[in-house]
C-alpha cells in the first residue's frame, strides 16, 4: 500500500511538474515576443529542456533525465549572464557562455565513459546532478543581485533557485535514503512549481517587458531613421529633447540628462558600459528599444572613437544597419559628429547614409 502511494505521488507530481514547466517555456516565449529580450528565450529553451528531463524521469530514461537536466543547468545560467548582461551589470558574456556549459559537457563526458567501463552510479548521474545543482545554485544568487531592479518576484525565485540547486546537490547523497526518497520528490516538486509560478510573475512584469525607458516619439525637427548632427546642431537641439527619455550612447556620461539611459562607450569595463568594439551589442540595445515601442530616439555621441577600433568601413556598414532599423520602426538615430573630423570620400559617405 505504501509502495501504491508512494507511485501515486510521484506520478501526480511528475504530471504537475511537466505541465508547469511547459506552460513557463510558453510564456517566456511570449514574453521574449514582446520585449525582444533573449534572456527570455534562452529561459524559455531552459525550461522547454526541463521538461523533457520530466519526461525522461517519467518513462524511465536515465540518459535523456541526465542530459537534460545537465542543459537546464547550462541554459538558466546563461539565461542569467544574458539578463545582467541586458541591465548593464556583466562584462563577460562571451565568456560565461563557455562557462556555461560546464554542467552540459560534464555529463555527457562521464555518460559516454560509462560505456568504457563498470557501471558506477555515483560516478555518471551523481556528479552530473552535484554539477548541475550548483549551477543552477549560481543562477539564483546571479538572479538575488537584479532584485533591486525587478522587486520581490526576482528576489524570491533567486532564493528558490538557490534551495533548489543546493537540493539537486544533495540529491547523490541521499537518493539510497529509503525515507527520504518521498521527501525529496515533494520537495523537488513543489520547488519547480513555485520557481515556475515567480518565474512567471517576473517575466510578466512591467519591469521585465518595458523598454530600456520609456518610449519616445520620433521629434518633428528630426526625420525617422538615420541623422548626422554637429556639436553646435547638438546643442541647440539638447533644450527640445532633454526632458525626454532617450537612449544614449556616449563618451561623456556625466553630461547627459539624470532621465535618460545612458551606456558609456569605453573599454574599462564597469556598470553600464560597453565596448567600442562590441557593435553587435549596441546594434541589440537600440534594435529592441526601437521595436519594442512606437518609434523613439537613440543618441550616439562618441562615432569617432568607435571608427578608431573598428575602422571606417566597419563602422559605416554599422550606421546604416541602425538608420535601416530605426527607419522601419519609425524611429530616429541621431549621431553627433563633425565634418572636420572624417576625409573627404568618409564625409560623403555618411552623407549618402542619411540621404
Amino acid at each position: 500500500m505504501r509502495d501504491q502511494m508512494n507511485e501515486i505521488l510521484l506520478r501526480t507530481g511528475q504530471t504537475l511538474s511537466l505541465g508547469a514547466k511547459l506552460l513557463v517555456a510558453a510564456y517566456l516565449w511570449r514574453s521574449y515576443r514582446k520585449s525582444l529580450r533573449k534572456s527570455a528565450l534562452i529561459f524559455s529553451v531552459a525550461f522547454l529542456t526541463s521538461s523533457l528531463q520530466v519526461l525522461g524521469d517519467f518513462i524511465g530514461i536515465e540518459t535523456l533525465k541526465t542530459t537534460m537536466e545537465a542543459l537546464f543547468a547550462s541554459l538558466l545560467f546563461y539565461g542569467s549572464l544574458k539578463l545582467l548582461d541586458e541591465e548593464g551589470l556583466s562584462f563577460t558574456i562571451s565568456r560565461g557562455y563557455y562557462v556555461s556549459l560546464t554542467p552540459l559537457i560534464l555529463t555527457l563526458y562521464m555518460l559516454t565513459a560509462e560505456r568504457s567501463t563498470p557501471p558506477n552510479w555515483l560516478a555518471t548521474v551523481g556528479v552530473a546532478y552535484a554539477v548541475s545543482g550548483l549551477f543552477i545554485l549560481l543562477s539564483g544568487f546571479l538572479l538575488l543581485g537584479l532584485r533591486s531592479l525587478y522587486g520581490n518576484s526576482l528576489k524570491y525565485l533567486g532564493i528558490l533557485l538557490v534551495v533548489y540547486g543546493a537540493h539537486e546537490m544533495d540529491y547523490p547523497l541521499l537518493r539510497p535514503v529509503d525515507w527520504f526518497a518521498p521527501l525529496g520528490f515533494s520537495l523537488s516538486a513543489t520547488l519547480a512549481l513555485l520557481i515556475a509560478y515567480f518565474f512567471v510573475r517576473f517575466a510578466g512584469g512591467e519591469e521585465f517587458l518595458k523598454l530600456p525607458q520609456e518610449r519616445s516619439k520620433p521629434l518633428e525637427e528630426i526625420k525617422p531613421g538615420l541623422t548626422l548632427l554637429s556639436p553646435e546642431e547638438y546643442k541647440k537641439l539638447l533644450p527640445t529633447i532633454k526632458d525626454l527619455p532617450i537612449l544614449a550612447f556616449t563618451r561623456n556620461p556625466r553630461e547627459a540628462p539624470e532621465n535618460w539611459t545612458v551606456y558609456t562607450i569605453s573599454q574599462i569595463e564597469r556598470e553600464r558600459t560597453v565596448s567600442p568594439t562590441n557593435l553587435p551589442r549596441i546594434t541589440e540595445i537600440v534594435n529592441r528599444y526601437l521595436k519594442a515601442g512606437n518609434g523613439g530616439v537613440a543618441l550616439i555621441d562618441g562615432i569617432e572613437y568607435i571608427n578608431i577600433y573598428n575602422g571606417f568601413e566597419a563602422t559605416a556598414k554599422w550606421l546604416s544597419t541602425l538608420g535601416d532599423i530605426a527607419y522601419v520602426n519609425n524611429g530616429s538615430v541621431i549621431v553627433v559628429t563633425e565634418r572636420e573630423l572624417w576625409n573627404e570620400r568618409e564625409w560623403n559617405l555618411l552623407m549618402r547614409l542619411v540621404a
